[in-house]
């Protein structure tokens, strides 16, 4: 399992990415709105781990973070879950075929566990 990308819920998605940008030097990777009022944006470096900007409704609140994780062993990790009563969202299918699900860690950090492909 490694990091993927870590998620931020952000009000100003144009400073957001101003400040990723221009102070901390990290490119655009791609940018897409999946529905109506909602703006996603993956800003990262060549290693890898990237920074994805949560913008628009339905954001618990601003400064929340969650952390995208790639597991090889998706659904026997979903099923492990499962059985020791994780709380966890079903399994779906996002834009570009993205199949993951969700959990929260004892805190209540939110995880996003992504299918290695």
């Amino acid at each position: 399992m490694y990091i993927k990308w870590i998620t931020i819920s952000v009000s100003d998605m144009a400073a957001s990415k101003k400040f990723y940008k221009e102070l901390l030097g990290l490119s655009e990777m791609r940018a897409f709105s999946p529905a109506p009022g909602r703006e996603i944006c993956f800003l990262g470096t060549d290693n890898g781990v990237q920074i994805e900007l949560l913008g628009g409704v339905e954001q618990p609140s601003v400064g929340t973070v969650s952390i995208g994780l790639c597991a090889a062993d998706y659904d026997m990790l979903y099923e492990k879950a499962k059985a020791q009563g994780a709380p966890l969202s079903d399994r779906q299918v996002m834009g570009d075929g993205l199949r993951c699900f969700f959990l929260r860690d004892p805190d209540g950090v939110k995880l996003q566990i992504i299918k290695d492909e």
